[in-house]
């Protein structure tokens, strides 16, 4: 029991509840119509039966610790051979039926049981050999009762190779999709794990950032307090301008999980418009110019002196249109 995957029976759980509904009705349709065929009565009572060991089953898989609820873990493995064994029950009396129909109709039925299962019960193995295992005993049963005045003794003999032949087909298809749950759970854990690797790095890489940058901010600010020509002070301030941009992606970085969870943080504050524009144009007006291309900033006559703007992401977006304009120009400016 401690070897069990918690984790894997959540996930089957979740598997069976998502389409309990659908199920719930089409079970309900089956024994409706093998009502047909077996007296109303046994059909009542297995359809209850059926339903019963569903629903407990259900609830008691509900975050399931097998190691330290055993009785519970048992419990849901008694609900799946008790439920699919009221089903297939159902299904063995309608094959009784003398009429052609009532044969086909349970010979049909329960193969489409058997696969749906194979789809559904696969995530943790001893729910589908619970479920499939009761429901090829019923069907030997089943072919067996009555096969001389049925089949004779060569439709006994075609009808067990038959559910041989069924057995394997379905045990292929139960480990297939069983190695795929797994694998696709693996991946995820994987995908998961490596995301929350990349977070760390990026924290630490910033938080390492930090401290040469806060250097260069420091420098900065006081070779701008000693600088008396206008030449060195708009350079010093550039400088000064590119590491506080370097500091917002720096706290953008920081802000990951929120930016992934599609929550990225907008922090409005009041500033003049003019002034932002200007600071982040200024980046890239040396570059233009060593590059031969003009580099101009025309505002209009109506823009708002102040307003309510995150002047961190107002300088991203526009030194990410810049820097494409100045990638992506040629000649002009």
């Amino acid at each position: 029991l401690r070897r069990i995957s918690t984790e894997e029976i959540s996930r089957q759980h979740a598997l069976l509840a998502e389409g309990a509904g659908r199920r719930g009705v089409l079970t309900g349709l089956t024994y409706a119509l093998a009502a047909v065929f077996v007296p109303l009565p046994y059909i009542s009572a297995l359809a209850l039966l059926d339903y019963t060991a569903e629903r407990f089953g259900l609830i008691w898989m509900h975050n399931l610790l097998p190691s330290k609820s055993p009785l519970r873990y048992f419990g849901t493995l008694a609900a799946v051979f008790t439920s699919q064994l009221a089903f297939s029950t159902m299904l063995a009396l309608s094959y009784q039926h003398p009429s052609q129909l009532a044969a086909a109709f349970g010979a049909g039925t329960m193969t489409l049981t058997l696969l749906q299962m194979a789809s559904i019960r696969v995530v943790h193995l001893p729910y589908a050999a619970a479920g499939l295992g009761i429901s090829f005993l019923v069907s030997l049963v089943a072919v067996t009762v009555n096969w001389q005045s049925r089949s004779g003794f060569e439709g006994l003999v075609f009808s067990y190779l038959a559910l041989a032949a069924a057995a394997y087909f379905v045990y292929a298809i139960v480990i297939a999709n069983h190695d795929l749950h797994d694998g696709m759970a693996r991946e995820r854990v994987a995908a998961k794990t490596a995301d929350r690797a990349k977070s760390r790095f990026l924290t630490q890489m910033s938080h390492e950032l930090r401290t040469p940058l806060n250097a260069i901010l420091g420098l900065g600010h006081a070779e701008l307090a000693h600088a008396r020509d206008s030449a060195s002070i708009e350079r010093l301030r550039l400088v000064t301008d590119a590491a506080r941009s370097l500091a917002v992606i720096l706290d953008d970085i920081l802000d990951m999980a929120a930016v992934e969870a599609g929550r990225l943080p907008i922090r409005p504050v009041t500033c003049n418009i003019a002034d932002e524009l200007d600071a982040a144009a200024a980046l890239y007006r040396p570059l233009c110019h060593g590059q031969g291309l003009t580099f101009s900033v025309t505002l209009a006559p109506d823009l708002p002196a102040h307003a309510q703007i995150d002047t961190q992401r107002l300088r991203q977006c526009l030194s990410n249109l810049f820097s494409n304009a100045l990638k992506h120009t040629v000649s002009g400016g």
